[in-house]
């Protein structure tokens, strides 16, 4: 015989775990409606995406231009690219000039480039702003009504804020392009990979888009990957530094030639470092580059790498919404229960003096619609085993990178391989 206080305890657990059920599953924000579907975040919704020098390439011959692919060859990438759901490319470097053909071509946007063609670190510039105004006004008015450009690229890049003419130059030209633009497109810069965000602060104040070079194997942090996470985080301290609306961009790299034995680890090495940046807070990713380079075989496997990455944000998973307007919740607790907790990063150049230490299994858990979402990234070289604990134990889990989509029994305890990178969608039974 079941006895009274039981009883009242049995339906108090009973209810209390209804309550966390209903609480849990408590919708999400969608995608906001005044938002234009074919703009740019965040002017717009639509996640940026894009790839610097598409189609370009090395000289083939003296005069024979820049162009490496065939126009056949150059026809076939850009039917590619948009079938992955790419909608926007660029910047172009060589091929600016026919950019915006292109890009009316196969219905596509462009990053495209405006500012002035100094060279800051190996000329000595004066710096007029009259002339700066009116160079840019003239650039901006004269392409304004073009639909096909999504972002303005203003260059040169890696400006360096304590140089007077340059930070002048930055402003000047950014506030130009800001009044002669109709349709108030974001601009974008560029900032070296090893900036910190005391120097991205001045800059921040000016653009809408903040890049800064995430070129992890170049950088020499190919075994300290977190450094793609410490990198987000400069921008995001340096924008909120500057108590600017500018979003953060990720810019991971595709040029540098691997050892013929590590060319099997580029999917990991791609998958890891974008997740964990977006993980960390961008909204957006820009790779450098697609354009061919000599003696760069590990082209394609990159591609398709961040082609597939492509597939799983554009496609009809919805992940890069899930990014851009998912809302944080904290109701779930992550522990390493098996191999390293933590990961170790140093990075001398960007002024880290002493060892940072970062949890090994970075995570996100936010609410979109009528959906929980869940990233893991394991920063480690080694495998990790995870303890979740706050997940209802009816809740429906489905590992959206898993090559079979079979709902996941349980995610009580999830194991992770070096560098992998998981991603639920948790729903109600």
């Amino acid at each position: 015989m079941i006895k009274p206080t039981s009883l009242l305890l049995a339906v108090l657990l009973s209810t209390g775990s209804l309550a966390f059920a209903n609480s849990f599953f408590k919708p999400g924000p969608s995608v906001p409606g005044n938002l234009p579907r074919d703009q740019v975040y965040p002017r717009g919704s639509a996640f940026l995406f894009t790839f610097y020098s598409v189609g370009g390439g090395p000289h083939l011959k003296e005069g024979e231009g820049e162009l490496m692919f065939s126009e056949a060859e150059l026809d076939k990438l850009f039917r590619e690219y948009h079938a992955t759901g790419f909608r926007v490319f660029g910047p172009q470097y060589e091929l600016k000039e026919r950019s915006l053909q292109d890009a009316a071509k196969y219905g596509l946007k462009t990053v495209y480039t405006v500012g002035l063609p100094v060279k800051f670190t190996k000329e000595q510039v004066v710096i007029e702003e009259n002339k700066v105004t009116e160079e840019i006004t003239r650039q901006i008015k004269e392409l304004a009504s073009d639909p096909n450009i999504a972002v303005w690229d203003l260059r040169p890049e890696e400006i360096r804020p304590w140089r007077k003419n340059e930070i002048l130059y930055l402003n000047t030209a950014a506030a130009a392009i800001k009044a002669a633009d109709p349709l108030k497109r974001p601009i974008y810069h560029y900032i070296p990979g090893h900036a910190s965000a005391q120097r991205m602060i001045p800059i921040a104040k000016q653009v809408d888009l903040l890049g800064k070079g995430m070129y992890t194997n170049y950088s020499g942090m190919k075994q300290s990957r977190v450094w793609c996470r410490w990198t987000i985080e400069q921008e995001i301290a340096a924008i909120k530094e500057a108590n600017s609306q500018a979003v953060p961009v990720a810019v991971p790299e595709m040029f540098q030639q691997p050892p013929d034995e590590e060319l099997p680890l580029i999917p990991s090495w791609v998958r890891h470092d974008v997740y964990l940046s977006l993980v960390s807070g961008a909204k957006g990713i820009l790779v450098f580059s697609l354009r061919q380079r000599d003696n760069f075989t590990a082209w394609e496997p990159y591609y398709r790498a961040y082609r597939q990455i492509g597939r799983e944000l554009l496609g009809p998973d919805r992940l890069a919404d899930v990014f851009l307007f998912g809302e944080p919740r904290n109701d779930l607790a992550i522990k390493v229960v098996s191999g390293p907790a933590e990961v170790e990063m140093n990075f001398p150049v960007g002024g880290v003096k002493e060892p940072v230490r970062y949890p090994s299994v970075a995570f996100l858990n936010t609410a979109f619609e009528n959906a929980r979402y869940l990233f893991l990234v394991n920063s480690a070289n080694e495998a990790v085993e995870v303890a979740i604990d706050g997940i209802p134990s009816k809740a429906k889990a489905t590992d959206l990178l898993a090559e079979k989509r079979e709902p996941a029994t349980s995610l009580a305890k999830v194991s992770l391989k070096p560098l992998e990178v998981r991603a639920y969608r948790i729903t109600q039974p």
